[in-house]
């Protein structure tokens, strides 16, 4: 009975190490309640985070942050502390941007994963993303929010209404009747295809709204 308790006293604990085993200490910049960290952060970019993340400051933290107010870290140098994730917008390691967002729709559900961005720095954005299978997944965020692009619907998408700001994509769509009846996607059947015209959209699109 005792060699049975231990046992099982092990099996929990190796399985609890291996749950956290992912969470890694990044050199980062961390955007946390609307200001930069420079500093240290402690996430995991393969799998899901828990609701609280840890970050080792470098520095003095923001005396006109409210959230640093609130919980007393205004003004501390080389603080660490842990937040709550909701309030962590991005961070950026090395030269990659990652995003904390959650998969709320789809087969494949996730909560506090970071996506990495691949295209995007207006309304409509691509990201991907390395499950701890190392396998890449790919995301798109645009007005329907964050979708997984092995399961959007290219074919009922409104690519007007999703670009509609700038009038360097009327090569899309204006007087081009076209636009109701085909699509760019129309011919892209496979997900490299499909990430290579939303690139371009997403390239084009960016282009010009940086000269209006």
């Amino acid at each position: 009975m005792r060699a049975k308790t231990i046992t099982a006293l092990f099996l929990i604990l190796l399985f609890a190490l291996q749950a956290g085993a992912q969470v890694k200490k990044y050199k980062a910049i961390s955007n946390v309640g609307g200001s930069d960290i420079n500093g240290y952060a402690y996430v995991n970019l393969t799998g899901e985070n828990k609701d609280m993340i840890k970050f080792e400051a470098e520095g003095t933290l923001s005396d006109d942050n409210s959230i640093f107010k609130m919980l007393g870290l205004s003004g501390k140098k080389d603080p660490t502390f842990s937040i709550n994730s909701l309030l962590v917008k991005w961070i950026v390691i090395e030269s990659d941007t990652f995003y904390l967002n959650s998969v709320i729709e789809g087969k494949n559900p996730k909560k506090n994963i970071f996506l990495k961005k691949l295209a995007g720095k207006g309304e409509v954005k691509l990201f991907t993303y390395t499950n701890k299978k190392n396998e890449i997944e790919y995301y798109i965020y645009e007005r329907r929010g964050l979708k997984d692009l092995t399961e959007f619907d290219h074919k009922n998408f409104n690519l007007y209404m999703a670009f509609i700001k700038c009038e360097a994509m009327d090569r899309h769509f204006e007087e081009n009747e076209k636009i109701k009846t085909e699509s760019p996607f129309d011919n892209a059947t496979t997900i490299e295809a499909k990430l290579a015209v939303w690139k371009t959209l997403i390239e084009e699109y960016d282009a010009c709204a940086l000269t209006k």
